[in-house]
């Protein structure tokens, strides 16, 4: 096992072996995220989730968190509460007083997520590009500071 520190993020690379058929093995490398190292909660707020997605799915926070059903906005709505879900430990109740969805909808949400993932390259790019810059805030805003003190 390797382990990798890239900023605030520890990845490790992991051989897995598994059995396809009787007596044929197969072995690949998996690259897994230390959910421990995911420690950003108490330095990157919802709101700054909620900007950054809705600037990378160009949508505004206003209509994200509207009852609006537009293709455009359910996928910026989709990945904000992906990427809360992910950073936060809140409930799906707490999550849904944010997006002022009930707890069912959050739970659909985080499942069509993960289906969507796999299925739609588009919203795949835009999600993990939202998500690597909520997961760079704290370093923009540590560089805006070091250059406000020069």
């Amino acid at each position: 096992m390797v382990t990798k520190d890239s900023g605030l993020l520890k990845t490790q690379i992991v051989n897995v072996s598994y059995y396809s058929y009787p007596g044929l093995k197969y072995s690949t490398k998996l690259k897994v995220i230390d959910p421990d190292s995911i420690a950003i909660s108490s330095r990157v707020s919802t709101e700054d989730i909620a900007r950054t997605v809705s600037t990378v799915f160009t949508v505004s926070t206003e209509e994200m968190f509207s009852k609006s059903r537009l293709h455009e906005t359910v996928c910026a709505r989709r990945a904000f509460i992906a990427i809360v879900s992910e950073f936060y430990s809140l409930t799906l109740s707490a999550i849904g007083k944010l997006t002022n969805r009930d707890h069912a909808t959050i739970l659909h949400n985080n499942r069509q997520h993960n289906n969507w993932i796999g299925t739609y390259p588009e919203y795949t790019v835009l999600y993990e590009q939202a998500r690597e810059m909520c997961i760079n805030i704290n370093l923009y805003e540590k560089e805006d500071k070091n250059e406000d003190n020069l």
